[in-house]
């Protein structure tokens, strides 16, 4: 149990007014950067990349931020299916004038869905001394082997 009530679970912590300025920043005008949102903020220029480190780590500070953001893209409309839409039309739109732009649109909408696999090649060959083994450890090598 923490010694600040402010940081049971299910209490809201309170933020100072630099932290609250900070999560502002950092989903708005920083667009993320949060060196950035913390200057915004009025943390010292010395320091800002370690206040931000610092806050980005923390749960409450990370929850504000989170909560800012989903509160600016409901005010905007902004749902999952109004982007799709939207990409629809512009793969649609694009595909005469516009072939890029219209893969760039379909790619978009291919990795939301989790149409496409990121497949890795792995390079699985190896070199196995064998010149002091018996039959029996050849055989055992090769069994493990295939």
């Amino acid at each position: 149990m923490s010694d600040n009530p402010a940081l049971e679970e299910g209490k809201p912590y309170k933020h100072t007014v630099m932290n609250e300025r900070f999560c502002q920043h950092y989903a708005g005008a920083s667009n993320g950067n949060g060196s950035e949102a913390a200057r915004l903020a009025g943390y010292s220029e010395n320091s800002c990349a370690t206040i931000a480190s610092a806050l980005l780590k923390k749960v409450h500070i990370k929850k504000r931020i989170d909560l800012i953001e989903q509160e600016a893209l409901d005010a905007a409309e902004i749902t999952p299916e109004w982007v799709l839409q939207q990409l629809k039309k512009n793969a649609v739109s694009a595909q005469e004038d516009n072939p890029a732009a219209s893969n760039g649109a379909l790619k978009l909408i291919g990795q939301h869905a989790k149409m496409f696999v990121e497949r890795t090649e792995v390079d699985t060959h190896m070199t196995i001394d064998v010149s002091a083994s018996s039959d029996a450890e050849l055989d055992r090598i090769i069994a493990a082997n295939s």
